[in-house]
């Protein structure tokens, strides 16, 4: 360690005599003799000049070596004095000692201390030659130890960071069995804190005999490969884990012993899946054997009757396809249970693999029925517009998932209703498509259908960016059984039928085909197809028939073309403007469409947009480059999302919506009380008076808990039947207590326990996300009373006796956003006692959070504010006040995100928007008392 030890220093002073002196002392050291020992001897260079000296240890930074100690005169000349000298050697190295050494006794040390911002040591001339030998050696130690100190620190962080990333559980235990620490990952394998695990024995989690032979040296010694045994958390439920570990001797920690936890539950649950998923394909592979004998006997039969190649191949095709599909049903409900990550990726490669033999005998199935002449067409009557768009639907989402633009275009011309083989027109798209998709890894596919000038005819044309075909291969595409490349059928399977099966199946529709291509410059095949004039539908007719009257919002050219031809097919009369603040009529019409990229700045004129028009029907054409938070849109009753891509049977579906289906009258359900006992998390006390008052209504047999770990508490005293639960709970939140109960269930038989998730977030995906954590089902809050209803009935069957209630369909809704008391009632299923309750119980909390999230942002405690915006949203949602709900999400989001700028900047409009809305409240509080 003392080798370690730096003792370079520089010695600053404009008097040579005194520099003479320096080389004297820190040569010879204070007994006048040179000495090799490391503690009694120095590196050093000399200076007259404060800048010079700051040049050399600057130079001598870049090279790695650094100085512990400066000795400095106070007075010099030229140049920098010594306090310039030292200020600016702390700015190179800001760990450097300086001595400020000066004959004078007018220097104040405090003075200088606050201009170097550090701690300085002080030496007078004239100057004890030994005290400034010790002062030297002592400070070039003091040095080296800080160094050391900082590199144990950064160490001691980097061992804490990998500790947090080991994923098994982790303990270390002395030798009587005291558990000294662990890591996260044992909380959750004890489904319990820290607190309540370090410091206790090993023994209360494990198997004492077990955890005895670990401690024993004598015994340990013996084990050398992990082993598998039990431990239990704290609900006393055993967990199967397998055990590695190490015995240790450290000077601080004694004798101990670190070993690492791996929870095997699901390794288990998998070999049994797995032993399952081995017997049934053991009787697959009988299944196939046995088909596959048939069809090599068949083969020998047909080989010497001499029979039809075609003959053959169709009957083995149908005693593979047998099996095959059992063994692709049987693998979608395996699929379907409870596999791990691994398993599933498995069972998805096996499906995959199913389905490609699967497609290659229906190609091979194909080929023998046109080659027997036994294919026949069936031509009847069909939407062709709205099979295209099931088609373009399909492929756009699989481009979308594989990293690829899908581009469509339909010609005017095209009729909608035309006389054909649909079938077979979509079994060539989808070949054409899969081919386009399955050899594109980059770039674009594109679909477009033209009607020709001379006869009633569709030109089709694919094209696609993918690996191209070579010129002299071309004319080998549409033969039997033959590719432009051998190796294709390696890397990218496929039988080679499917082109020309396509090209028979076109000739057969009075088509023909054709492609054009250059290798690794993509390709573009075309074909056509004859059909037959037919008459449209009836709602198809109706729209094509009225004065449809729409205003077309755009500013998209590329999707403006296909829009505006599908307002075109369907003979509706539109305006077409570009910018919505140019809408300037007072009686607009019916329906506007809009497509528009819409940024953050003009969201609140389309907000003011929709609630000046409220008998307007808006549809917004939403793409992936358009603004997400017009998905908040459809919190109106007259606004509508088309997602891309924007086939036309959407935009027709949308628009005879709009104009001419009637509004049904209401069915108001009289149910039976549920006999099932129903458990409710939710830590909101507004939020837990709306779920006794709702649920009381369906059911006398429910509690309601305020966190996760009340959930588990009661689980373990009560069996239930099903469980809304709250996400966002303190001690423990919904994800984390599904997920305890999934892996280990606190009471007999509740591990399949449905679990529904309750939970203000309305963000797209949230649902999946609750799926992935453990839960059956999705309900957003505020709660709708339907939304209730078709939970229950799907797990329970409801038994109930409907009752018409009669509205009048043209009663003017109520349309602002402070407040809206009809749309509350209609939540509630029109409990007035209810809501008054909800209002005034809303009017005092609401206050109390409102002063709690200005006191919060007073004192910068984020994290509060987040707390209790969080707290007012919910309590707003569930009242219906969209409003005050959004901007208690950005406050929340501002908590969250440590912003107290943007906080300070949204609150006085909440302030303000509150006061409006409780006057609101209180207005429509003393009407209803004076009824």
């Amino acid at each position: 360690m003392e080798s370690q030890i730096n003792n370079n220093i520089l010695l600053i002073d404009d008097e040579s005599s005194i520099l003479d002196l320096y080389k004297l002392i820190f040569t010879y050291g204070h007994k006048g003799e040179k000495s090799s020992d490391i503690l009694h001897s120095f590196n050093f260079e000399r200076f007259q000049i404060g800048q010079e000296a700051y040049e050399h240890c600057r130079q001598s930074l870049e090279y790695n070596k650094r100085y512990a100690v400066a000795f400095v005169d106070y007075y010099m000349e030229p140049g920098w004095n010594g306090l310039e000298t030292a200020v600016n050697l702390r700015k190179l190295d800001p760990d450097i000692y300086i001595v400020v050494v000066t004959g004078f006794s007018d220097i104040s040390l405090d003075n200088i201390q606050k201009q170097l911002h550090h701690d300085i040591f002080f030496v007078r001339k004239p100057f004890n030659t030994d005290e400034l030998f010790q002062l030297a050696r002592n400070l070039c130690i003091s040095w080296t130890r800080d160094q050391q100190f900082k590199e144990t620190n950064i160490s001691r962080n980097y061992f804490n960071s990998i500790l947090l990333a080991i994923q098994d559980s982790l303990f270390v235990i002395n030798s009587s069995g005291e558990i000294l620490t662990i890591n996260p990952a044992t909380e959750n394998l004890l489904s319990t804190t820290k607190d309540n695990i370090i410091g206790h024995s090993i023994f209360e989690f494990g198997d004492e005999k077990i955890f005895n032979k670990i401690l024993k040296p004598e015994t340990s010694k013996k084990i050398t490969t992990p082993f598998n045994t039990e431990m239990e958390n704290i609900y006393h439920t055993k967990i199967p884990v397998s055990i590695s570990f190490s015995n240790i001797n450290d000077n601080q920690l004694g004798n101990s012993t670190v070993f690492l936890a791996k929870d095997i539950t699901n390794e288990i649950k998998a070999q049994k899946q797995i032993q399952r998923q081995n017997e049934e394909l053991k009787e697959f592979n009988i299944q196939l054997e046995e088909a596959i004998g048939k069809a090599n006997q068949m083969a020998i039969e047909a080989e010497l009757a001499n029979v039809a190649k075609s003959s053959f191949l169709a009957n083995m095709s149908h005693e593979i396809r047998t099996p095959m599909n059992g063994v692709v049903g049987l693998l979608e409900m395996l699929m379907e249970t409870d596999l791990n990550e691994d398993q599933q990726n498995l069972a998805e490669t096996i499906k995959t693999s199913a389905n490609t033999l699967l497609r290659i005998i229906n190609d091979i199935l194909d080929f023998s029925k046109i080659e027997s002449q036994k294919i026949e067409l069936e031509k009847f009557s069909f939407n062709f517009i709205d099979a295209l768009d099931d088609i373009i639907q399909i492929f756009y989402n699989r481009a979308i998932g594989k990293g690829i633009d899908f581009y469509y275009q339909i010609g005017k011309e095209v009729p909608t209703f035309i006389e054909s083989d649909i079938v077979r027109i979509k079994q060539i798209l989808n070949n054409l498509l899969n081919n386009a998709m399955k050899f594109t890894e980059h770039g674009h596919i594109s679909l477009s259908v033209e009607k020709t000038a001379n006869r009633n005819e569709l030109r089709f044309e694919i094209y696609d960016t993918g690996i191209g075909i070579p010129s002299d291969k071309l004319d080998k595409i549409f033969s039997p059984f033959a590719q432009a490349d051998a190796s294709i059928n390696r890397k990218y399977q496929g039988t080679g039928l499917g082109l020309p099966i396509a090209k028979e199946i076109i000739s057969l529709l009075g088509g023909d085909i054709s492609v054009r291509s250059e290798l690794n410059h993509g390709s573009t095949f075309s074909f056509t197809v004859a059909y037959d004039v037919t008459q449209p539908n009836d709602a198809f007719k109706e729209i094509q028939s009225q004065n449809v009257h729409i205003l077309y919002i755009n500013q998209s050219n590329l999707i403006g073309d296909l829009i505006r031809s599908h307002l075109v097919r369907l003979n509706t009369e539109f305006d077409e403007i570009k910018n919505p603040l140019d809408l300037r009529q007072t009686d607009p019409p019916k329906t506007i469409l809009i497509n528009h990229e819409i940024p953050d700045q003009q969201l609140m004129d389309f907000y003011q947009l929709i609630n000046q028009y409220p008998d307007t029907d808006f549809i917004f054409f939403y793409t992936k480059n358009t603004n997400r938070k017009i998905l908040n849109f459809e919190e109106f009753s007259n606004v509508t999302i088309l997602q891309e891509p924007l086939v036309l049977n959407k935009l027709i579906h949308k628009l005879y919506k709009s104009h001419f289906l009637k509004i049904q009258p209401l069915q108001k359900s009289i149910f039976k009380k549920l006999d099932k006992n129903i458990l409710i998390a939710e830590d909101n006390e507004i939020n837990q008076l709306v779920v006794r008052k709702i649920f009381s209504k369906f059911s006398e047999r429910f509690d309601i808990a305020n966190n996760g770990k009340e959930v588990l508490d009661k689980m373990a005293h009560k069996k239930y039947d099903i469980i809304f639960m709250d996400i966002q709970m303190p001690i423990i939140d919904g994800f984390q207590a599904t997920q305890i109960i999934r892996k280990n269930p606190p009471g007999p038989n509740t591990k399949d326990i449905p679990i529904i998730a309750l939970t203000a977030h309305v963000i797209g995906g949230y649902r999946d996300e609750c799926i992935a954590n453990g839960m059956n089902d999705y309900l957003s809050k505020p709660i709708e009373i339907n939304n209730l209803l078709n939970i229950l009935d799907q797990y329970f069957g409801l038994e109930r006796l409907e009752v018409s209630e009669i509205t009048n369909q043209n009663e003017q809704k109520l349309k602002t956003n402070i407040f809206n008391p009809k749309t509350l009632l209609e939540r509630i299923d029109d409990d007035y006692e209810l809501m008054n309750i909800l209002l005034k119980e809303y009017m005092a909390q609401g206050q109390k959070l409102i002063s709690n999230i200005s006191n919060a942002l007073e004192k910068e405690d984020m994290e509060t504010l987040r707390i209790e915006a969080h707290s007012l949203k919910g309590s707003s949602s569930n009242i219906d006040l969209p409003d005050v709900r959004d901007l208690c999400q950005i406050i929340e989001d501002a908590g969250k995100n440590k912003d107290p700028d943007l906080a300070r900047k949204k609150l006085p409009v909440l302030n303000e928007l509150f006061r409006a809305t409780i006057n609101m409240i209180k207005e429509f509080l003393d009407k209803e008392a004076e009824k």
